[in-house]
């Protein structure tokens, strides 16, 4: 089952060169047969890293990730194509590994849920969020707990159990076919190019809609850098809600739907007091709501759309 990967980058100097090391012990044993890098107009120096690996590079001029994923994955040849963040890396297991989450032909794409590269206080703060979301993917068979359905929903991942996302997944190539990959979606790119809206699971959810299924890879060995500073976490939160806040608009949910995703944000402090008991890091007081009221503020500053879509 061979394997291609599609990486989109722009100015990822401090990453790229992780994240390309670290697929090429499994690019030299056959199980990746290709990597494709898409650049959005870089000016950091990313573009010579990348040169200095077996890789095809394709432009593009900074019109959105989407539209450079959309492109790459049709040059691809391998029948799982993998699509991973520049900031994210594959650790040792990956292969054969992976192979074992597509036995079952019935799943039609994997996600990874990563671990945090932590560096420092901030970083591991953030990595406590992704191991409990992991904990609780993996009680995901047990019936939802009151406190379960408020994370959920807090936390913006209230099909997290249908659908999947993250910063590495993988798709069968035939089920990218018949969704038409991320085409459905780009007009998203008409309101700004820099919208961060999330693709992945809107990929998956037409995946499963077409019959497939969606499946998270709760221990894969992926690593992804957080943001190192609060400063680029709350513009990251507030640039996703920004994106959320946009595909919603532009679908055809009534007032009340809009608006219950900022609201039940609000009670996120309350969570905050949870993580931070759990974890014994008296940060998620703060972080957590913080995290969270910047996507709040993002989602009410949403650019409206000019056209409508079907979802």
């Amino acid at each position: 089952m061979k394997t291609s990967v599609v990486i989109a980058t722009r100015n990822s100097i401090g990453t790229i060169e992780e994240c390309l090391s670290s697929l090429m012990p499994y690019y030299k044993t056959g199980s990746i047969g290709e990597i494709i890098v898409v650049d959005g107009a870089s000016t950091d120096g990313t573009l010579k890293v990348i040169k200095k690996f077996p890789v095809k590079l394709m432009t593009d001029p900074g019109k959105g990730m989407f539209i450079g994923y959309e492109a790459a994955w049709k040059e691809t040849h391998g029948e799982l194509v993998m699509f991973i963040d520049s900031d994210a890396c594959l650790g040792a297991g990956f292969f054969p590994g992976l192979y074992t989450q597509f036995e079952d032909v019935r799943v039609g794409i994997v996600g990874c849920l990563a671990r945090a590269a932590s560096k420092n206080s901030l970083e591991r703060t953030v990595g406590q969020w992704w191991d409990y979301h992991g904990t609780m993917l993996r009680n995901s068979g047990t019936k939802p707990s009151r406190f379960k359905k408020l994370y959920y929903h807090v936390t913006g991942f209230s099909g997290g159990q249908i659908f999947t996302s993250g910063p590495c997944y993988i798709a069968r190539r035939n089920c990218l076919e018949a969704v038409n990959g991320f085409k459905e979606w780009l007009c998203l790119y008409e309101l700004s190019p820099r919208l961060m809206y999330p693709g992945d699971n809107l990929l998956s959810r037409s995946i499963v809609e077409n019959g497939w299924e969606a499946r998270w890879w709760t221990d894969a060995p992926v690593c992804h850098h957080p943001p190192s500073t609060l400063k680029s976490l709350l513009k990251q939160r507030y640039a996703w809600g920004k994106g959320d806040g946009a595909l919603l608009r532009l679908s055809r949910k009534g007032r009340i739907s809009r608006f219950a995703p900022p609201l039940i944000r609000l009670v996120s402090p309350v969570l905050g007091i949870w993580l931070a008991i759990r974890y014994r890091n008296v940060l998620q007081l703060v972080v957590f709501p913080l995290a969270h009221y910047a996507w709040i503020a993002g989602y009410m500053m949403a650019p409206r759309p000019r056209s409508e879509v079907k979802h």
